[in-house]
């Protein structure tokens, strides 16, 4: 096969991430290209994916999102390809005319043996843009002068009250508990919390430990961020199973929240595949 497509719209950016990386290595190492048809507003933070000569989003028209917004250049062409025909022409073929592999990303997102024979070269093809990367090093770069170790903690709120029935939303109390144990675990190590969220924090933990965030900072400056991290810990999720692997960091998932803590429950092999509920 000359090209991958890849067809299906598999939910929020990091979920989507997971769904590409196997065909994007699988075309770094065959030489070859792999179009992706859905995209998300998040986009626009990734040039170096967009413009990669191993991706294609052929239905992202800049001038589009422009005029429109993102969100709504995003409804017109969903409109075009988000319909009966489609869904039943690519689940029932798995070529054209034998050039083009179709594939449903989400089924690969557990693959390893690509990503891992290309290693940090297809990583980088997900690295957000530039100024992303400057702001999220430069304060990190500050903070390290100050403590020895910083450990990103991914507080997942909004939706997690209702995935899974809410078993993996923990409240604040939770989450500085666990916080509690990871600088004892660490001392006599200075530590400072990285926070990544889509919530708010409350005073709970920030009256009790140092904390800092990134100034105005989106989805792709947390997501940079953690990767930048020591180590990780948050409830199970792409979003921090995909920082772990990008940055080659320990990572650890809060299944047992009452479970205590050990620095051995933290490893970067935990972040190889993304999805195993």
């Amino acid at each position: 096969m000359k090209y991958r497509l890849i067809y299906d719209n598999n939910g929020q950016t990091c979920n989507r991430f997971w769904g590409y990386l196997d065909s994007v290595a699988w075309a770094i190492l065959n030489k070859k290209k792999v179009y992706i048809l859905y995209w998300d507003p998040n986009i626009k933070y990734y040039n170096r994916l967009r413009n990669s000569p191993y991706v294609s989003f052929p239905l992202y028209k800049e001038w589009l999102a422009k005029r429109f917004g993102d969100k709504k250049a995003q409804q017109y062409v969903y409109w075009i390809i988000d319909n009966i025909f489609f869904h039943w022409l690519f689940a029932n073929i798995s070529s054209i005319l034998g050039v083009v592999e179709i594939v449903r990303g989400w089924l690969t997102r557990n693959k390893t043996d690509n990503h891992l024979q290309v290693g940090q070269f297809v990583y980088d093809q997900f690295l957000p843009n530039e100024d992303i990367i400057a702001e999220v090093n430069t304060s990190f770069f500050e903070i390290k002068k100050e403590v020895d170790i910083v450990v990103g903690v991914h507080i997942r709120k909004g939706d997690y009250k209702e995935w899974h029935d809410g078993k993996y939303y923990y409240n604040d109390d939770m989450y500085e508990m666990l916080m509690t144990q990871m600088e004892r675990l660490l001392s006599p190590r200075k530590v400072k919390f990285f926070l990544s969220t889509n919530g708010q924090v409350s005073e709970t933990i920030t009256s009790k430990h140092a904390t800092f965030r990134i100034e105005n900072g989106i989805m792709a400056h947390d997501l940079y961020g953690l990767s930048k991290c020591d180590y990780i810990m948050g409830p199970p999720s792409t979003f921090s199973k995909w920082a772990a692997l990008t940055g080659h960091v320990p990572l650890y998932h809060i299944y047992d929240v009452k479970k205590n803590l050990a620095l051995s429950d933290f490893s970067y092999e935990n972040s190889l595949i993304p999805w195993t509920l």
